[in-house]
């Protein structure tokens, strides 16, 4: 049994009220706490950073729901990395650069919802020129390198305002964390 938190970056907006992502915590906290202890932050529904601190070094693998907005995480999930993710908790500073991080041993998973279609990133001639979803979110991925942790295979459904095909998003979800997390 290891130990998952779950951190939620869901954000309202005007396009949209953050169920989506929300849905897909509550189906994450439902899939893995038969065999995995399992905490979740709410980020929009406040935090201590003391608790975050706690959450995190208990932690063996961290979930990271967040939609995309304007091609990153959204503001509110980025405001709670600038204050959660401290020095001397989640890294030092090493020589080289970026070799400080103290969450060693620990493991991510980024689950991303996105408006933009999964024909934007097939080829060259397409918006994303080919690149994949995790090359589109390397800061995210670089962020949490820099804190000493690895990545997980990530997760990401496409067009969620469009057609977001709740039901079938949530199983491939549950066939994602089985085949990750063995839930």
């Amino acid at each position: 049994m290891s130990n998952i938190l779950i951190v939620c970056g869901a954000q309202k907006t005007y396009i949209s009220d953050g169920r989506f992502n929300r849905s897909f915590v509550e189906t994450a906290e439902g899939a893995l706490k038969d065999k995995h202890e399992v905490k979740t932050t709410i980020v929009e529904d406040g935090y201590d950073v003391e608790e975050e601190h706690d959450k995190w070094l208990w932690a063996d693998s961290v979930i990271l729901q967040f939609p995309v907005f304007w091609f990153g995480p959204p503001s509110i999930l980025k405001a709670y990395m600038d204050a959660v993710y401290l020095r001397k908790v989640f890294y030092d500073r090493g020589t080289p650069y970026g070799t400080g991080g103290l969450l060693t041993g620990k493991t991510y998973m980024i689950s991303s919802t996105w408006n933009a279609p999964e024909a934007a990133f097939d080829d060259v001639d397409t918006f994303y020129g080919g690149l994949d979803v995790d090359e589109a979110l390397v800061a995210m991925h670089k962020a949490h390198q820099y804190i000493g942790m690895e990545p997980l295979p990530s997760f990401t459904i496409h067009n969620v305002i469009v057609a977001p095909e709740f039901e079938a998003q949530k199983a491939r979800f549950l066939d994602h964390l089985e085949a990750v997390y063995g839930s």
